[in-house]
């Protein structure tokens, strides 16, 4: 576990029936079995194909997974692929260690392996001045983990906030970004990133862990 950091929003305990109560957990651990700049200059080139894909729109609005980035972004096309799909012996480590990752987190909190696990990834880059927007990626009845890995982060940050007040003096995480940190997160927590304040693009891979199949994209990895 020295690897490992675990970041744990808590509240006190109530003192009345009607105080909320939160205990949000997030795993970080920086992977140096990973390439980064393998992986980014081989996402730079899958960045064209998918960037050829007509953007997602949904009454009227563009899908990007709420993150404000717009159609001329690679976010609008995030739910058109799987990026874990492509054959990359990076993107291969990176899966490893996301399912490593998430083993050390459920036996940190004495939850059970779930038998399969589900996964879907896509590419984020932010290019001069855009910023990822506060989101989150799942509150339903099957929300489970997310994640972010640091490809190529120039000087940046993402920034976690404690999901029950996103709104009057939030409670938040900074994590401060580098190549190879791979950061797990419970889907309901909102986060957001920096703005890229340099020329070169700032990439990360961003995915869902899932315990339900309710992706047709995604990857089913046995775990028990």
């Amino acid at each position: 576990m020295i690897d490992y950091y675990i970041h744990n929003f808590k509240s006190d305990l109530p003192e009345t029936p009607f105080a909320p109560t939160w205990n949000v957990f997030l795993i970080e651990k920086v992977w140096d079995i990973i390439d980064c700049d393998e992986l980014y200059s081989f996402l730079l080139e899958r960045n064209k194909e998918i960037m050829k894909m007509k953007p997602v729109v949904i009454n009227d609005m563009v899908s990007d997974g709420n993150t404000k980035l717009g159609k001329r972004n690679i976010m609008s096309r995030y739910s058109l692929y799987n990026v874990f799909k492509y054959r990359n012996r990076e993107l291969c480590n990176l899966q490893n260690a996301i399912i490593e990752q998430h083993n050390v987190l459920c036996d940190v909190l004495k939850i059970p392996l779930p038998e399969y696990v589900y996964l879907n990834g896509w590419i984020n880059i932010l290019r001069f001045g855009e910023k990822v927007k506060m989101h989150i990626h799942s509150v339903n009845s099957k929300c489970y983990l997310g994640g972010n890995f640091c490809v190529g982060v120039n000087k940046s940050e993402t920034v976690f906030v404690n999901p029950v007040n996103p709104i009057n003096h939030p409670e938040t995480y900074v994590s401060k970004n580098e190549p190879g940190k791979l950061t797990l997160f419970e889907n309901r927590t909102p986060h957001y990133s920096s703005r890229n304040y340099n020329f070169k693009r700032r990439m990360t891979v961003a995915f869902n862990l899932r315990a339900h199949d309710i992706d047709e994209n995604a990857i089913r990895i046995k775990l028990t």
